[in-house]
């Protein structure tokens, strides 16, 4: 999927809504390292989570070009890439979420309910 400047900014405005950016309207590495792993007791993903947001911010600052929608689109795929290649079961949750996507749209949204999800 190409994701467009529309798709680049609401990304952003996420990040916005859960203030997690810094005063050049940047995501905020302490904020989302705060907010993604304040509730993980498992010292492992934890982690893997603080490692990844290192890593993508590391890739990231590299590009100074990066206006601020794009970059938040850029660590929002940077994440999504990481947690592909370091997830087993990532094409079946994919699936899952697909599948409970339609049954939202169609008003029969059902939760699910696994475990870390």
């Amino acid at each position: 999927m190409i994701l467009g400047p529309t798709e680049y900014c609401t990304i952003h405005c996420v990040f916005n809504q859960l203030e997690m950016l810094n005063s050049n309207s940047r995501p905020d590495k302490h904020s989302i390292v705060t907010i993604m792993t304040n509730h993980i007791r498992d010292v492992e993903l934890k982690e893997f989570i603080q490692d990844s947001i290192d890593e993508c911010f590391d890739t990231l600052e590299l590009d100074s070009h990066n206006n601020k929608c794009e970059f938040s689109k850029n660590f929002a795929l940077c994440m999504e890439n990481k947690a592909q290649r370091n997830c087993d079961d990532w094409d079946e949750n994919l699936s899952v979420n697909k599948i409970n996507s339609a049954s939202f749209q169609d008003g029969t949204n059902q939760q699910d309910k696994r475990k870390g999800y």
